[in-house]
């Protein structure tokens, strides 16, 4: 039996509206990342917006691949 993946599709507003969320929540706990991981396969634009938002730079991406 093939299992079925749930996917949310998240729209370019909720996208930057969650990346701010977080960016306020990220400042707010004092810490200051020097580096975003973004996980390939559409983490990518949010973690590109998240680093707009906290003015970080560094921006690198890692591939998942899930087997069976």
């Amino acid at each position: 039996m093939v299992e079925k993946l749930r996917c949310e599709l998240v729209s370019s507003e909720s996208v930057h509206d969650l990346a701010w969320t977080l960016a306020e929540r990220v400042r707010d706990s004092g810490f200051v990342p020097d580096l975003v991981v973004a996980v390939s396969r559409g983490g990518f634009t949010p973690a590109r917006v998240l680093c707009d938002v906290l003015g970080i730079f560094n921006l690198t991406s890692i591939r998942v691949v899930h087997y069976r």
